[in-house]
């Protein structure tokens, strides 16, 4: 004689909702090396709370506070002093969106905006990934210490298997007194009109003429 199941087909039906949740994926923000980027978050549940009720957290996926909205005070974390402010004209409209200035490579990775609760529970508002890209645009002048650039529809015409390729018109002594920033990523510092832009390392070395 076959034995019949004994569990409750209700511990079925408790399982499946959980399964089937979704996971929601991170916002994407781009932002170019060196300016401002605004990480969205969005509380509408909470667009009538009173200021002074109110808890929200910003937070690296490493728990590094990057900014804090706690009962009418504002606080930034030390790695992002003077550089995040909240956008404090949306906060009654259950909007915590921050605004990050001059931003670095370092600044790139996953970040959690968190509603806090007065029982100190966390509620995960918004996941927002940002993404810090090369400041160097497409150019060409042609003039003695000024930098060409080769286009990516030019290179790709010419047969180039790099549209990311330098030429310095310049003599190599002049290049001794380009700044030597902090950089990751294999970018390289490189002096354009006086002023320092930041781009991704060629391929092939730098040619000098």
């Amino acid at each position: 004689m076959a034995l019949r199941s004994t569990v409750p087909a209700s511990f079925y039906l408790l399982v499946i909702p959980s399964v089937l949740q979704a996971v929601a994926s991170p916002a994407i923000v781009i932002g170019t090396f060196g300016d401002s980027v605004t990480l969205p978050c969005y509380g509408l549940a909470y667009r009538k709370f009173p200021e002074d009720q109110l808890d929200v957290l910003w937070k690296t996926d490493g728990g590094k506070t990057v900014a804090h909205f706690c009962r009418g005070v504002h606080s930034v974390g030390s790695h992002f002093t003077k550089r995040v402010t909240f956008l404090t004209e949306n906060i009654k409209r259950g909007k915590f969106s921050i605004n990050i200035s001059s931003i670095a490579f370092s600044d790139e990775g996953a970040y959690e905006c968190v509603w806090r609760s007065q029982e100190e529970d966390e509620e995960v508002l918004n996941d927002v990934k940002l993404d810090v890209m090369e400041t160097m645009k497409c150019f060409g002048c042609g003039r003695e210490g000024h930098i060409i650039r080769a286009c990516p529809d030019k290179a790709e015409a010419s047969g180039s298997s790099s549209a990311q390729n330098l030429m310095f018109h310049s003599k190599r002594q002049e290049l001794t007194d380009i700044p030597q920033p902090l950089l990751s990523r294999q970018r390289i510092p490189v002096l354009l009109h006086n002023h320092l832009r930041v781009g991704r390392r060629p391929e092939r070395d730098l040619q000098l003429q």
